[in-house]
């Protein structure tokens, strides 16, 4: 396993420009320490990472291409509002019958382990 790089913060990149393409978040990362067969977690909006092209695809680019094909990039995914167990979806079934129930299930995003 790759060490572990203490970064946390991606704005303190020390180039601020290079968050507009994949490549150039990668550089960025690199700048930070992050090296091949790092073993990457990261927590982080992407409103605060500034347009990236590919939106989240994009980062997640990044942050392969950074870490390189024998690294592992981490990232939770903390998805409340995705999950039958949750408050948010508890309340939005409130009430319904079965089948108003099952439709709002089959409306719900799916997990994408694409992202």
């Amino acid at each position: 396993m790759g060490r572990i790089p203490a970064v946390d913060d991606v704005r303190e990149a020390p180039d601020r420009t290079a968050g507009a393409d994949p490549s150039g978040t990668a550089g960025a990362l690199s700048g930070l320490g992050v090296r091949p067969g790092d073993v990457l977690l990261v927590h982080a909006s992407l409103r605060s990472l500034g347009p990236v092209a590919g939106g989240a695809r994009g980062v997640l680019a990044a942050l392969r291409r950074a870490v390189g094909p024998e690294g592992t990039v981490v990232v939770p995914s903390f998805t409340p509002e995705n999950s039958d167990t949750s408050p948010h979806y508890r309340a939005r079934v409130r009430g319904l019958d079965a089948a108003a129930v099952e439709a709002v299930r089959a409306a719900m995003d799916p997990y994408d382990p694409a992202l």
